[in-house]
């Protein structure tokens, strides 16, 4: 999980050597137009402040175009949208009466300060819950959600994102959108158990060989430490991270006996190379819902080298040691295996129909 800090740091100045003051309003006196009393500085978010002249004030005018000026006999109101800026921004008005009199006032509006101490993707378990993270902004901050599962709210000094209990039997994930003048960032949340929404037997479809075009799939049984090949009784080790949905798999473990074999789980890798007998390469597997199959679904993914994972092989030895000499054969090739944990029967007899169930009857040949 990467920490999300966004800190746009405040930067208060005034135009040339002309200090400005929310109390006084400096400015420069050209033709004897006295400002009785000005507010010139202006917030990040947005907002207006008011310049007061002696005299009623015929026209006013701001040399940048991003403050607006609008005179009322001696009031003359500056305003400005959100500044986008992390840097605050300076310009000056011209204020002129009937009379020819003149006076120039500075007016600053102060750069956007944000920051919000959170991780993304937020992992939760099945239970309803409120979470509070740190969070400071002189600009307004709108938020939006897209499951309504999902609550948040801005409060004082922090952001509150509050979910339901999940009683759908699997993964959900949604997302909290912040937006602070105008740029928009998001907050995944994913929410789940292990035991109730993860455990269980998954479909695995892969194709069986490099060439192969037509998949197979086999019934297996996933737990927090392993997936289990049920027709060949060979369990991979495995390890689940709660705090991301994720499964860990290792190269060139050893997954249990076949007949006299020793089998362990070598990695196909890409343009034909594999891990051969080298151990501990690992690859990982997010766990999710997907809505179109109605299944909680994970495959792995990974690097070993430069050379990306596209697969498992079940490799036979005849001793339990992970060396050539002790290599006896291939047992079973898995490219590109996804798991499937459906559930409604009616989605097990789609899924089934896509592709052909393997027969892990295997005759190991050297």
């Amino acid at each position: 999980m990467n920490k999300i800090y966004l800190y746009i740091m405040l930067a208060i100045g005034c135009l040339f050597t002309v200090s400005c003051s929310d109390d006084n309003g400096e400015y420069i006196d050209l033709h004897q137009l006295e400002i009785k009393s000005a507010e010139t500085s202006i917030e990040a978010r947005g907002g207006s402040a008011v310049i007061e002249t002696a005299a009623s004030a015929v026209s006013a005018e701001a040399a940048a175009s991003w403050l607006n000026v609008s005179v009322s006999g001696s009031n003359v109101t500056v305003s400005a949208e959100a500044n986008p800026s992390i840097q605050s921004r300076h310009t000056t008005v011209t204020i002129k009466d009937q009379n020819g009199n003149s006076a120039i006032v500075n007016v600053s509006q102060y750069g956007m300060v944000f920051s919000l101490d959170s991780t993304s993707p937020l992992v939760v378990g099945d239970d309803a819950k409120t979470y509070k993270y740190a969070m400071s902004s002189n600009a307004e901050v709108l938020l939006s959600t897209t499951a309504d599962w999902i609550n948040a709210k801005v409060a004082t000094d922090s952001l509150e994102l509050s979910v339901s209990a999940n009683n759908q039997g699997h993964v959900r994930k949604g997302y909290v959108y912040y937006t602070v003048a105008g740029t928009t960032d998001s907050i995944e949340v994913v929410q789940g158990d292990f035991d109730k929404d993860i455990a269980g037997t998954y479909y695995m479809l892969y194709l069986p060989s490099d060439t192969a075009t037509k998949a197979s799939y086999s019934l297996t049984t996933v737990t927090r430490d392993s997936i289990v090949i049920n027709a060949l009784k060979l369990s991979i080790p495995t390890s689940y991270d709660d705090e991301t949905l994720t499964f860990t798999m290792k190269a060139g473990q050893f997954v249990g006996m076949y007949s006299k074999y020793y089998i362990f789980n070598p990695f196909i890798l890409e343009d034909g190379y594999w891990t051969a007998y080298n151990a501990g390469a690992t690859v990982t597997a997010p766990v999710s819902y997907d809505d179109k199959e109605a299944a909680t679904v994970f495959s792995f993914a990974g690097k070993v080298g430069s050379r990306n994972y596209v697969g498992f092989y079940l490799e036979a030895f005849t001793s339990k040691n992970l060396s050539e000499d002790a290599d006896f054969a291939e047992l079973a090739a898995f490219y590109s295996p996804e798991f499937y944990k459906f559930d409604e029967e009616s989605a097990k007899k789609n899924f089934a129909a896509k592709a052909k169930r393997a027969n892990l009857s295997y005759v190991l040949r050297k």
